[in-house]
């Protein structure tokens, strides 16, 4: 038999062999698909001597690589890993687990540098993976202790005390901070801010020392400072409570509050631009604070690119930045040049709710730090003047601004009326006379260059484009009465236009009966009969009469002043009906009785308040803004300041002080 037979046969046989077999197989099974290979878990396996990188330590490093590389000295590294071991401590030795002062310097030397984590790796020995986890564990452990390093003073603290020149009671300083991150996945353009990059609009809070006190950081870039403000929980605690007297400092992107201060937009005159002075001197410390942490922790800086980082991430970084910024600054350690070009410093934003209605308190509480009072005081040395500052130290409601032994002046911000004032610098035994007022907003315009534009929000709704809403030029925000009678009734009251619905009274008159007196303008300022020729109340608007606070009233009304057992009314207050350029070349009379208010069952009572016959008046004229009188010898009659002050109307002249 031929070969090529033989083979065809034994193919023939082993076919049917295993069509044999696959017929008694599939009798006993259902047709299906064929079952998978089980994958067994593959096994890692080691080398017999493993060989680990070389981790290095902060401890081999001089004090000064240690500065410039983690930004802490080695006490405070020493420290972080005493107080974050608990948390960082790997809870078995296996797998030779890292060290936690590795992790702490391997977080700081990113935090430091910003440097992708891969490159980080490189100088502190460890592999990426193990960078990351280092990290996160980090963030994690000091986010966890924040508190005990970031708090903000407690409401009932009383107010910090103001240096000559400072801004007054200032409880910190409020700012915003956006630290770049990449594009998020969702929601992505709630991240882009107003300069059109993503980022996170982080909230700080710092003092005049640039200790950080406050943080807010989980707000996405778009989202208004003001916003971020209202929705803290700031906000909720200084709203419930805080000390008489005392207020954050924010810039122009957030609204005037009670508790909040913000630039004047609009200044007019040289007190409102003195308050803006001494507040944008104020936010220095603000402004320093925030290059310092780009400076201190370059991953925060935009400059070197954004963090590659989920939103929540991102926060956790900036609020361990501050951590580590407070322990720098508690310990002294000095800031070394980094390296690569300086941080770009945070722009400022403009107004971001130009409508917002401010409300008429807070409105008055700027106003009343805008208040100041000049007076010339008499001064010849060094003793002299520090006799004046021990006068004024401690006395409630005033505050020292300025002290110029030079120019014989003396620039104070005070709730009292102007007469006590000038009483506690005189108790110094120096003569002191009232040369200026000055107060929020209190500008003259011209006609046909728009009113002035208080109403509404800061800094909405002018008049037409481009056209000025305050001109500073000869101002109308101050006046003044010179009261005399025949009967030996004298005073002075002054008329100080704070807002446009606000005028401050303040005055002294002498003379009088123990007990209330009625005040009013009245409609002329013709005293050629005494106070008979001064005609009816000032009233405009033909209403009846009343008390200040009524809504039915004569603009002219103001109530009564009391005397003292002496004789003497001094008085301050204020009244939103008066408007100081309606009242000039007018007058001002004092009765010798109680004013009613209208309430009162005598015929006159709804017409004059009943208050009696009047016992002195004068005309009310335009009086010296601050820093308008420059005088020192009188044109008229040749006298000197300090002889018109001994013959003051306002009070009996003072004895001369022993060493003048």
């Amino acid at each position: 038999m031929s070969d090529s037979v033989l083979l065809l046969r034994r193919v023939r046989e082993r076919s049917g062999e295993a069509a044999a077999a696959a017929a008694s197989g599939g009798a006993s099974s259902s047709p299906g698909p064929a079952p998978r290979r089980k994958r067994g878990r593959r096994r890692r396996f080691y080398p017999e001597h493993r060989v680990y990188r070389a981790r290095s330590s902060f401890l081999d490093l001089s004090e000064e690589q240690v500065l410039r590389r983690y930004r802490l000295d080695k006490a405070a590294i020493a420290g972080l890993c005493r107080e974050l071991g608990a948390d960082l401590e790997s809870l078995t030795g296996r797998s030779h687990a890292l060290p936690v002062a590795v992790k702490v310097t391997s977080a700081l030397t990113f935090l430091a540098s910003g440097s992708f984590q891969t490159a980080t790796r490189d100088s502190t020995g460890i592999s990426q993976s193990a960078m990351s986890n280092c990290l996160a564990q980090f963030l994690e452990a000091l986010q966890r202790r924040a508190a005990r390093y970031i708090a903000f003073p407690a409401p009932g603290r009383p107010a910090p005390p103001a240096g000559t020149g400072a801004f007054p009671g200032v409880l910190g300083l409020l700012g915003s901070m956006h630290v770049a991150l990449r594009a998020p996945s969702e929601n992505e353009v709630a991240f882009r801010n107003a300069r059109n990059f993503h980022s996170m609009n982080m909230q700080v809070v710092c003092d005049a020392a640039g200790a950080i006190t406050n943080v807010v950081a989980k707000f996405p870039g778009s989202c208004p400072n003001a916003a971020v403000l209202e929705n803290s929980a700031l906000a909720r605690l200084l709203e419930g409570a805080r000390p008489e007297g005392a207020w954050l400092l924010g810039d122009r992107s957030y609204p005037l509050k009670t508790w909040l201060m913000t630039p004047i937009l609009f200044p007019c005159g040289a007190a409102e631009e003195r308050y803006n002075a001494l507040h944008h001197q104020a936010l220095a410390a603000l402004r320093q604070t925030r290059a310092l942490l780009k400076r201190r922790f370059r991953c925060l800086d935009a400059a070197g690119g954004c963090l590659q980082y989920a939103p929540q991430k991102v926060c956790q970084i900036f609020l361990a930045c501050c951590v580590l910024h407070n322990i720098a600054l508690r310990r002294r350690m000095p800031l070394e040049p980094p390296e690569g070009p300086e941080p770009d410093p945070e722009p400022e934003l403009p107004l971001q709710a130009p409508h917002v209605q401010i409300s008429s308190e807070a409105r008055a509480v700027r106003a009343r730090i805008v208040q100041q009072l000049e007076f010339t005081v008499q001064m010849s040395c060094e003793s002299c003047a520090e006799a004046v500052r021990e006068a004024l130290r401690g006395a409630p409601g005033v505050r020292l601004l300025e002290l110029r032994l030079e120019a014989q002046t003396v620039l104070v911000e005070a709730e009292l009326a102007a007469e006590r004032v000038r009483e506690l610098l005189e108790a110094s035994g120096r003569r002191a006379v009232l040369k200026g007022m000055g107060g929020a907003e209190d500008g003259e315009y011209k006609p046909g260059w728009g009113a002035p534009n208080w109403a509404g929000g800061e800094g909405g709704g002018q008049t037409g484009p481009g056209v000025p809403t305050c001109v500073p030029v000869a101002s109308l925000g101050a006046a003044v009465a010179a009261l005399s009678g025949p009967g030996g009734v004298r005073g002075l009251v002054r008329f100080l236009q704070v807002s446009p619905q606000r005028c401050l009274v303040d005055g002294a008159i002498d003379g009088l009966q123990p007990g209330p007196h009625g005040l009013h303008v009245h409609e002329f300022g013709d005293l050629s009969r005494s106070c008979d020729s001064c005609g009816d109340h000032f009233n405009p608007d033909g209403e009846c009469h009343g008390g200040p606070e009524d809504e039915h009233r004569h603009a002219g009304d103001l109530g009564n002043v009391w005397a003292d057992a002496d004789g003497r009314a001094a008085f301050r207050m204020e009244d939103s009906r008066l408007k100081v350029w309606d009242i000039i070349g007018r007058s001002v009379v004092v009765d010798a009785g109680e004013d009613d208010l209208g309430r009162g069952s005598h015929p006159l009572s709804r017409v004059t308040g009943n208050s009696g016959p009047r016992l002195a008046c004068g005309v009310v004229a335009r009086a010296a803004g601050l820093f308008q009188n420059p005088k020192r010898v009188c044109s008229c009659d040749g006298l000197t300041l300090w002889d018109e002050r001994d013959r003051a109307a306002a009070g009996p002249p003072p004895a001369p002080a022993p060493h003048l």
